[in-house]
């Protein structure tokens, strides 16, 4: 599956009876709200040695979703975004990553990178 198969088959799931504005409200909490769940797992593994038992894995689905929703209330394609973080990844890290390449980050380059798609 990519991540268009995704996006397309994900909206049969959300509420449409809200205004527009209220759906995207609606997926930014959801999206908030998975990544602190995620990160109440992953805080109380490392500060509380209690061991993830695989909750997370669902935490990073609702992520997806609602970040899937949130991408296709604003008409962006989750594939599109995806590949373009990629190259402008590349752009930045070409061999692998370097903390000098990451502090000293080329910003016009990367933004050439992301406006010529």
């Amino acid at each position: 599956m990519t991540f268009d198969d995704y996006q397309e088959a994900v909206p049969s799931t959300w509420n449409y009876s809200l205004t527009i504005k209220e759906q995207t409200t609606n997926a930014l909490f959801g999206l908030t709200g998975e990544v602190g769940e995620l990160t109440e797992i992953i805080k109380k593994s490392f500060f509380h040695g209690v061991m993830p038992d695989g909750s997370e894995v669902k935490e990073i689905g609702d992520i997806l979703y609602y970040l899937t929703i949130f991408c296709h209330i604003r008409g962006w394609s989750l594939e599109n975004i995806a590949n373009s973080n990629l190259d402008k990844l590349k752009k930045r890290y070409p061999d692998k990553f370097t903390e000098h390449a990451a502090i000293n980050r080329d910003l016009v380059a990367e933004r050439e990178v992301l406006e010529s798609e």
